[in-house]
């Protein structure tokens, strides 16, 4: 029996009985990655992560805010492939974002005492984080996620950059006061360390406060001075680094933020900070000219914080709102000076990185984008079967044809979530029981002893023997057990299809937990192989304490919460 012929046959039917909205899979994830960096428990708010998707036109709906819980603190994040570096100060340590599933992976322990700044990658499993609680920068293996060594600094070692086999850390050198809080300037500096042998190299003199610092990918190191925001303004520095001496000082007769960008034409962006406040700053390094100074701010970005830029050279403003009321926003800047985009994020947003998702076999199995890989992709792969040409729906791996190897694809990722998946409108098929098991008996009449082939009968054979039940109301039902130490399991039902999350809250309604599961299909889930299942841990894989928490289901257009407790 022709098993391409039986597949499309079958499938062209079924399909007109399946309604999908299908959107096309994005060749690359372009997310914007937003710090939330305020703690203010009378308002409910503690730091977290913002996730904007840049390929979402809608600026609603493109925002994910608050979406993973950060540690004490956050003062830096830094993208390595598909895994986000969140430097928690308070909480000493690196924690560890899953960008493609949004998911915290746990953090590495810096040291106690340490209060780690910035992380800067020497190369895929090598990180330096500077430490300003004990004046070190110490070597993180991200491959073992622990310290292995610790180079000696100088006051109070902040910025970071690594360019051409050397580290430079900035070292702002003040010292506070415990008792009157008053802070005192010494002399800052830049330290050199080598890479390969993590020895200091050199110290360079600087102006003061050096904080921030960025390279421009060739052969130079800038550094922003931010002075003593009273009486001695900022100063951008030029570290020529094959002599390590630097080259021209420009000042800057304001008092800058902390952080500076380049763009490819090596244009530096800093803001005009927290004196003044006007707006953003534009330096050409190519002519040594001021494109917009202080007297010339872009105001648009006024308020700015964190800055980052992108492959096409626009660039990125956090404007936080430390008062916890909501306007926090994160403004987007075209080559040519205009503001293009707005965007509201969460609390005190502070810090944004740009992250870059290549699409994965998962996210091409879930031919229909609706979050999860299913029968649907499936039926959808089938009704192209056979067919050839360039950019056809169902053709998985390129290769110019809808075949087996495409529903291989599919099934080898089957039941598996998908990162950042734009959720169709997926409406249950009712399909005809005859004419499924007539394909699964061509399926299974197969010549060739093919395991996809049996892996797709068994699909079909699992769905006609599991009928969905049929549930006229959604709900969340009561955990078991409760109380409970250290796991429990959640049940719910869906009277419709819909994604779902369950989120934990602690007594005083803080998140603690946030629990995607997916598109799930309606019907009952109340065993321990289907409810919702919470270890009791919070995002970066603690131990949470005795007390009262709260779980809350979200499905569809559906909203319940309801108490469990924790007894040790």
């Amino acid at each position: 029996m022709n098993i391409r012929k039986t597949s499309f046959m079958f499938v062209s039917t079924i399909l007109m009985l399946v309604v999908f909205t299908v959107s096309a899979q994005e060749d690359v994830q372009n997310l914007a990655v937003v710090v939330n960096a305020l703690t203010n428990p009378k308002l409910g708010i503690s730091t977290s992560l913002s996730i904007v998707n840049l390929n979402e036109p809608n600026v609603k709906k493109a925002v994910d805010n608050e979406v993973i819980p950060l540690g004490s603190v956050p003062s830096d994040i830094q993208i390595l492939g598909e895994l986000g570096y969140v430097v928690n100060t308070f909480s000493h340590n690196v924690q560890i974002i899953d960008l493609r599933n949004r998911v915290s992976l746990g953090a590495i322990p810096i040291g106690d005492g340490t209060q780690p700044q910035r992380i800067a990658f020497v190369n895929q499993s090598k990180a330096y984080v500077t430490c300003d609680g004990t004046n070190e920068i110490r070597v993180v293996d991200l491959t073992t996620r622990s310290v292995v060594d610790i180079i000696r600094g100088e006051l109070k070692p902040t910025g970071i950059t690594v360019l051409n086999g050397k580290a430079y850390v900035t070292n702002p050198a003040f010292v506070v006061d415990p008792i009157s809080f008053a802070v005192t300037y010494m002399d800052s500096s830049v330290t050199v360390i080598d890479t390969q042998t993590d020895t200091v190299l050199k110290s360079i003199p600087m102006p003061t406060n050096a904080t921030g610092i960025t390279n421009d990918g060739e052969s130079r190191v800038l550094v922003l001075s931010a002075g003593d925001f009273n009486l001695i303004p900022g100063n951008l520095s030029i570290i020529d680094t094959t002599t390590d001496e630097v080259e021209k000082t420009v000042r800057l007769r304001t008092t800058p933020g902390f952080s500076l960008v380049l763009n490819s034409k090596k244009q530096v962006f800093m803001n005009d900070g927290f004196l003044t406040n006007r707006g953003l700053l534009v330096y050409d390094l190519a002519s040594e000219k001021w494109i917009r100074d202080r007297n010339d701010a872009l105001a648009d970005f006024t308020g700015g914080a964190g800055l980052a830029v992108d492959q096409n050279d626009n660039v990125y403003v956090t404007i936080p709102d430390w008062t916890g009321g909501g306007q926090d926003e994160l403004r987007v800047m075209a080559p040519d000076e205009t503001l293009i985009k707005t965007y509201r994020v969460g609390p005190a947003a502070s810090i944004v990185a740009i992250a870059q998702l290549a699409p994965s076999e998962i996210a091409k199995a879930d031919v229909n984008s609706d979050g999860a890989v299913d029968l649907f992709d499936l039926v959808l792969v089938a009704n192209h079967f056979g067919e050839v040409g360039s950019a056809i729906i169902g053709d998985l791996n390129s290769d110019g044809i809808v075949n087996i190897l495409d529903l291989v694809l599919v099934s080898a990722h089957f039941g598996e979530r998908v990162f950042a998946a734009p959720f169709g409108k997926v409406v249950d098929p009712k399909l005809d029981n005859k004419r499924i098991q007539q394909a699964i008996a061509a399926l299974e009449s197969y010549p060739d002893e093919s395991p996809t082939i049996r892996r797709i009968a068994d699909y079909l054979r699992l769905y006609l023997e599991n009928p969905a039940p049929t549930v006229t109301d959604t709900e969340l039902l009561a955990n078991y057990p409760n109380p409970f130490n250290p796991e429990t399991w959640i049940p719910f039902q869906l009277s419709a299809s819909s994604p779902v999350i369950v989120r934990i809250y602690d007594g005083q309604g803080q998140l603690v937990r946030n629990l995607e599961l997916g598109y799930q299909r309606a019907g009952v889930y109340t065993s321990k192989s289907q409810a919702a299942f919470w270890d009791g841990k919070n995002e970066i894989g603690e131990r949470v304490t005795s007390g009262v928490y709260f779980y809350q289901l979200l499905a569809d257009h559906f909203t319940a919460t309801r108490k469990m407790a924790i007894l040790k």
